[in-house]
């Protein structure tokens, strides 16, 4: 009998093989999808899970919130109560610091690096987490001083095949330091949170910890013993913390497992990586557009079902139970999700490489290994066997015999039925709804992006403030200012605002004001308008600790009529000579408001002040900020390049366009985009791919029908319009469901952005028509070579 299934079944794949193919093709590309968003999601789960002690692995960090506002600054705890920490509590077995060092300038031998994934820890690192060693002894390779690990891409990078254990380093920061290179690490998982080039011991800080002068700017990790609760933890922290500066801090407690897709994650890059919310959506992506191939082949499958009515009533009348049927109609679609899935696990490896472009990771395809993927797919393959095949195998195995034998299908005649057309309706809403989202973000996008367009940033070049161009800035200024093609220069931490405690006049409680530490020309320079008073004044010494610029939304916040004349007292950017203790400054200025971080935030309350030490917080965060002419930019940048030679000779020249700083803060939203477009694009195929199967299957069944219209004097439109007619009818009910859903989603996703687009009615109408302008072209292309036929032939037609 099952020799007979399959016979049967291939038999009329070769019959209908225009049918089969959009039933395959359809339901192969949404499988390829699945496996794809399967992979992506999988890779988000399972970060970290790989170290022995992920369950027991917390990232401990305190919280405080400032002034009125609530804005919350997070804390790595104080080295020597961490210390103090575990030698009292029994829960706790294992304290690991993971320091984080600025870009670096790495030299070896002539060749010169910047090295931007330093990290400083100890011994303890390889023992906390699973990360083996390819060369080098992990319990001691970190334990003196001046001594680092690479990882294998590093080492390959600066030693190239050579074995670099025993060779050295020079790293240049505000001093040179030689480091020994004492071990190799093997190439790491790809799905991990942590994210180093070279790990160096942490014993090199040890005089730095000692001042307290490092603890802010890194990360502790914590190795509990088994089976302790976080809440035990957490009561061990408040208890050291009771005495402390950190006293009134919150106490956040994160688990290894957890962490990436924790909202408090620190290691978290730009992009769609690391965010919970973009698994729900591309999970649910995934399930409609495997929706929408299986409705087709649902769709399909119903409509030729009066094709096989006689077999049907044959195999009824000679015996033949419904179970059997249904049996047999259920295999077929299990054949037919076969080969569907033969051919998605072929369009996925083909489309791997461009996925892993669009989402930023490095996934592959196994089918065997970990949580076999084989597994996956042979239930995703019952899936969709059961999905498309249930409801026709209903259908078919439901026909009366004797009915079917005298030619009356009765009420139960496919080709009519409700739920068909309520199924395109669910086909086209889907499609309306992800090109709506793919138009809305788009749009969000470039609203972002003229946000800026008063400062023209893609004429501003910024540089490092490395060696002389940060201790003589001003040398280094003088020269750039004489090349032709530069309009204006100046210094600053711009675009990323640096959190400073301060106290402005009126407020009973402290603030966390956004600071930029800047030079005379920075408004000049950005092209920033003042609102109010005046600007810093190169003659005015007093300006230096005595006066800032605030903007309009500081003005705003704190309650001020105008601002001038106000005070902020503020805490010392550093521990240098003439910031010492707390400085009171008064506001001579009111900027207009602008970025100063993404636009998904609050622009907030800013405050610049003046700053005579561009390394103050390290030579990759204060930037030379370089204004060029437009139109000289090609010119320039070799001019450029000669001034920053003769002033910093030991370091490589590099640039950054400001204009790409702000592009990198909107990354996943860019990404997210280009999914929405391929997804969109994808959804829109599928479902014009079974639109075009139910025009030829309705053309084909009205052949005589329209043959007799055109004899009777019927024109060639007017037949058009009678095939199309019906399916217009449907998208325009899918416009009308989906206009209100993409809605709600939109605006939910929008009020992530304090910055944002009005949703308007244009960027749903542009949605709708352009679905429904496809589907006329697919439905009207068929139905105008049906209705062109020669009537002759349609009157003969069967």
């Amino acid at each position: 009998m099952f020799k007979n299934y399959v016979t049967v079944a291939l038999r009329n794949i070769r019959r209908h093989a225009g049918y089969a193919a959009i039933n395959v093709f359809g339901l192969a590309l949404g499988i390829a999808v699945c496996v794809l968003i399967l992979l992506y999601v999988r890779d988000e789960l399972t970060h970290d899970h790989f170290h022995q002690h992920a369950d027991e692995t917390y990232l401990l960090r305190t919280q405080k919130s400032y002034g009125e506002t609530g804005r919350r600054v997070f804390f790595n705890p104080e080295v020597p109560m961490v210390d103090a920490l575990v030698q009292a509590s029994p829960d706790l077995r294992q304290a690991v610091r993971l320091v984080n060092e600025g870009r670096l300038l790495v030299r070896r031998g002539e060749e010169r690096f910047y090295e931007e994934k330093l990290r400083y820890t100890e011994p303890a690192f390889f023992s906390v987490f699973d990360f083996p060693l390819q060369a080098g002894d992990p319990a001691t390779a970190l334990a003196r001083p001046n001594t680092v690990v690479l990882t294998a891409a590093a080492a390959e990078r600066y030693f190239g095949t050579t074995d670099p254990v025993g060779a050295t380093l020079t790293f240049v920061g505000e001093e040179e330091m030689t480091f020994e290179v004492t071990g190799v690490l093997a190439p790491m998982p790809t799905n991990t949170t942590f994210d180093f080039a070279v790990l160096a011991s942490v014993a090199t800080l040890e005089p730095a910890f000692s001042e307290g002068n490092v603890h802010l700017y890194g990360q502790t990790f914590l190795l509990a013993a088994p089976g302790t609760p976080p809440g035990q933890i957490e009561a061990h922290v408040r208890a050291q913390l009771a005495d402390g500066e950190q006293a009134e801090h919150e106490v956040l407690l994160s688990s290894l497992k957890a962490l990436h897709l924790s909202r408090y994650s620190t290691q978290r890059g730009p992009g769609l990586s690391g965010n919970v919310r973009y698994l729900y959506i591309f999970g649910g992506i995934a399930l409609l557009v495997l929706l929408i191939g299986c409705v087709n082949f649902v769709n399909l499958t119903t409509a030729q079902a009066l094709r096989r009515a006689k077999e049907v009533g044959v195999r009824k009348a000679v015996g033949a139970g419904r179970g059997q049927l249904m049996a047999q109609y259920l295999g077929e679609t299990l054949l037919y999700s076969l080969a569907a899935m033969c051919l998605a696990v072929a369009l996925a490896e083909l489309a791997l490489p461009l996925f892993n472009t669009l989402v930023g990771k490095q996934l592959t395809i196994s089918y065997f290994s970990g949580q076999a993927l084989a597994l996956w797919l042979v239930g995703l393959w019952l899936l969709v066997g059961l999905l498309a095949g249930v409801y026709p195998a209903l259908v078919l195995s439901g026909f009366q015999p004797l009915q079917i034998l005298r030619g009356r299908m009765g009420r139960g005649a496919p080709g009519q039925g409700r739920l068909r057309q309520a199924l395109v309706v669910f086909q086209f809403a889907i499609s309306i709804a992800l090109v709506t989202a793919l138009l809305v973000v788009q749009q969000q996008l470039a609203f972002l992006q003229q946000q800026n367009a008063d400062m023209q940033p893609d004429q501003v070049v910024m540089l490092g403030t490395y060696g002389e161009a940060g201790t003589n800035y001003q040398a280094f200024k003088s020269q750039l200012l004489q090349v032709p093609g530069v309009a204006a220069v100046s210094v600053g931490n711009f675009p990323n605002a640096i959190g400073l405690p301060s106290a402005p006049e009126g407020l009973e409680q402290e603030s966390m004001l956004s600071s930029l530490l800047v030079d005379t020309d920075f408004l000049r320079t950005m092209q920033l308008p003042l609102r109010a008073g005046r600007d810093f004044d190169p003659e005015k010494p007093g300006d230096l600790n005595g006066s800032v610029l605030v903007n309009e939304a500081a003005v705003e916040e704190f309650g001020w009529q105008d601002g001038l004349g106000k005070t902020i007292t503020r805490y010392p950017f550093a521990a240098t000579e003439g910031h010492s203790g707390r400085v009171t400054s008064t506001v001579i200025g009111v900027v207009e408001d602008f970025p100063v971080t993404s636009l998904k935030y609050e622009t907030g309350a800013v405050m610049i002040m003046l700053n005579d030490n561009p390394q103050v917080f390290g030579e990759d965060v204060i930037k030379v900020l370089v204004r060029v002419r437009a139109g000289d930019m090609a010119a320039t940048l070799p001019a450029l390049r000669t001034a920053w030679e003769s002033h910093v000779p030991d370091h490589p020249f590099t640039y950054e366009f400001l204009d790409e700083t702000f592009a990198a803060f909107y990354t996943a939203e860019r990404q997210l985009g280009k999914l929405f477009a391929t997804f969109a694009m994808l959804a829109v195929l599928i479902a014009c791919l079974g639109l075009f199967g139910l025009a030829v299957y309705t053309a084909e069944t009205r052949t005589k029908e329209l043959g007799i219209r055109k004899v009777l004097g019927a024109s060639v439109p007017g037949l058009v319009y009678l095939l199309s007619r019906e399916f217009l009818l449907l998208i325009g009910g899918a416009f009308l469901l989906a206009a209100p859903l993409a809605y709600l989603a939109m605006q939910r996703w929008l009020e992530d952005f304090a910055h944002r687009i009005d949703l308007g009615l244009g960027v749903f109408l542009l949605a709708g028509g352009g679905i429904l302008l496809l589907a006329l072209l697919t439905v009207a292309s068929q139905a105008f070579r049906a209705a062109t036929a020669d009537p002759v032939r349609s009157l003969r037609y069967e």
